[in-house]
């Protein structure tokens, strides 16, 4: 869900960020903009809607806002991760795991303002033309955000087992040792490739 703006400051508190007039028998997803109507004396009297039939209506200066928060539906998100591993003992001591992980594995657009499972930091300027009635864009939310291709990363993953005295046998649960897991991710496929390595001693993180 988003929320319309007017892009103008209707109720003259010198912010911008003022929502619209919300028509509810107009048609769903439109938005229109208004023309001012000048009395004798050249004074703005009023607003005539450029498109009477549209839901969303620019508030003009002066014009009290009766829209709310989160008003427009955007699209749905639709969104299905999948991950795959299969881990192979070589000895008693050491097995490597190769995994495959998907992030909208389906590729599903979602024409979103972030991302869905990090923080967008990015800087955007032209992203609230989508919100102001009027605009060619409004309620194109394809054109002014990334699709959120689906992303595949492919990982291998390398544990070794060494126990402190040369006679113990292999790991189980209770053993004294030290583990050491060598994980590997040489290949990121999609929109954003994910690359990297590192390795984890006795459960902790030891470089990287």
């Amino acid at each position: 869900m988003a929320t319309v703006q007017s892009g103008v400051d209707s109720n003259l508190n010198r912010d911008a960020m003022d929502r619209v007039l919300v028509n509810p028998s107009g048609r769903d997803g439109a938005g229109s903009g208004v023309t001012p109507l000048r009395n004798s004396g050249n004074q703005i009297a009023g607003y005539l809607a450029n498109d009477p039939s549209a839901r969303y209506l620019v508030a003009g200066a002066g014009v009290y806002p009766t829209g709310g928060r989160n008003t427009l539906p955007t699209n749905p998100i639709n969104n299905f991760d999948l991950t795959f591993a299969k881990r192979f003992s070589i000895t008693g001591s050491k097995a490597v795991e190769l995994r495959a992980s998907l992030w909208n594995a389906f590729n599903h657009p979602q024409f979103i303002p972030g991302l869905l499972g990090s923080v967008y930091q990015q800087p955007r300027n032209t992203t609230r033309i989508n919100l102001i009635p009027g605009n060619p864009e409004f309620n194109r939310h394809d054109l002014v955000y990334e699709s959120n291709a689906r992303e595949i990363q492919l990982g291998l993953r390398i544990t070794f087992w060494t126990p402190h005295l040369p006679s113990e046998p292999a790991p189980f649960p209770g053993r004294a040792g030290s583990v050491l897991t060598i994980a590997l991710i040489p290949i990121g496929i999609g929109d954003r490739a994910i690359l990297g390595h590192g390795y984890r001693r006795n459960g902790q993180p030891d470089g990287s």
